[in-house]
């Protein structure tokens, strides 16, 4: 008499996928949360190295923060001056395209030492501060209120007027520089996109501390000067 091979039948196979299925849906979240947390950590990480720089930077010329002249002019300066050593520190891990070519405009090309540097510039640093255009605070002790006011952090471009900052709480869209101004919209947010009011960008304060803040307090409540 034959003896029936031992394995799963269909019933059980189908059940076993199921139970996969389940486990899988339940588990993703929970991964994808924790990846937009690593990113967030990462990012804050690269604006600590950025401040710790730019005290040294301060503490040698005077008190002054570094100067955007034209554009990156200012991250050259630094980086030539030997106060970084990669331009890896100023690409945000959660920076993506919006809905205009923005990257173009953030792409930094430099040589360094014999080398080609390229890199995407993921932050942005307050125009009141650095220029190119109307400095009102040029040296660290020139801020009435270095802890409220923005220097540097997420933006969709490397200058941010206090006339634009659209560009540190919408950081990933939806309009170019210069263009109309919108409100908080969560799907364009840097950090933690689509969640509402925990939706939002990392920024650097004028005293150099950093802390994530959600969009509506960076639209309504953040000082520019």
């Amino acid at each position: 008499m034959a003896h029936r091979t031992a394995g799963f039948t269909l019933i059980e196979l189908l059940v076993v996928i199921a139970i996969i299925a389940i486990l899988a849906a339940l588990l993703l979240p929970a991964l994808s949360k924790s990846k937009i947390q690593a990113r967030k950590i990462a990012c804050m990480n690269n604006q600590r190295q950025i401040a710790l720089m730019t005290i040294m930077y301060a503490e040698d010329y005077d008190g002054n923060y570094p100067k955007s002249n034209l554009g990156n002019v200012w991250l050259v300066d630094m980086m030539n001056d030997g106060y970084f050593q990669s331009m890896d520190v100023f690409r945000d891990p959660s920076d993506m395209e919006g809905p205009y070519n923005m990257l173009k405009y953030r792409t930094f090309r430099m040589n360094h030492k014999g080398k080609k540097i390229k890199t995407v510039i993921g932050y942005g640093i307050n125009e009141r501060l650095s220029g190119p255009n109307g400095i009102m605070y040029p040296k660290t002790t020139s801020v009435p209120d270095p802890d409220q006011i923005y220097f540097f952090g997420c933006a969709n471009y490397h200058i941010v007027p206090d006339w634009d900052h659209e560009r540190v709480y919408n950081a990933s869209g939806p309009h170019a520089p210069s263009n109309s101004i919108n409100p908080p919209d969560p799907k364009y947010a840097r950090h933690s996109p689509n969640a509402g009011n925990q939706s939002g960008s990392v920024i650097m304060y004028a005293d150099f501390h950093y802390e994530f803040q959600n969009q509506q307090y960076i639209y309504e409540t953040l000082r520019w000067h």
